[in-house]
């Protein structure tokens, strides 16, 4: 009978544990829905942008002739990889699906989604890099 117990025990356990990673993988997935509606992958984009813009900006400081390019471009895919290994998109996704569904619950995310996937939610992406970057008058 004890033995009939712990075998009840431990099937309900595997099976509660079975319906928990089932939540957390709806849950994470939420989270990577709203952060691929919120353009999130693109957040690094400016720093990538301002290495590029220095190396360029050092390449014609130091007037090198044009034959050099293939340098520049040279240090640039190296620049792109090392910022790829400390902040690309690969390696911070894990972290912010970390970070929103330990803020957000599975339901709040659906619901930013569908903000986000509506038409004023959609403007809202769009508009809000340039309201942010606007001087109140």
């Amino acid at each position: 009978m004890t033995r009939l117990r712990v075998l009840c025990a431990a099937v309900a356990l595997v099976c509660a544990s079975g319906q928990v990673l089932a939540a957390t993988a709806s849950h994470n997935a939420a989270a990577e829905k709203f952060l691929t509606l919120a353009n999130a992958d693109k957040l690094g984009t400016p720093v990538y942008m301002q290495v590029q813009q220095m190396f360029a900006q050092r390449f014609e400081q130091t007037k090198a002739p044009a034959t050099k390019k293939n340098v520049l471009d040279s240090y640039t895919a190296k620049a792109n990889a090392a910022l790829d290994n400390a902040i690309g998109w690969k390696k911070l996704k894990p972290q912010m699906v970390n970070l929103y569904t330990a803020t957000f619950t599975e339901a709040e995310l659906n619901d930013l989604v569908k903000f986000y996937e509506s038409p004023l939610g959609k403007k809202v992406l769009r508009e809000m890099p340039k309201v942010t970057q606007r001087r109140p008058s």
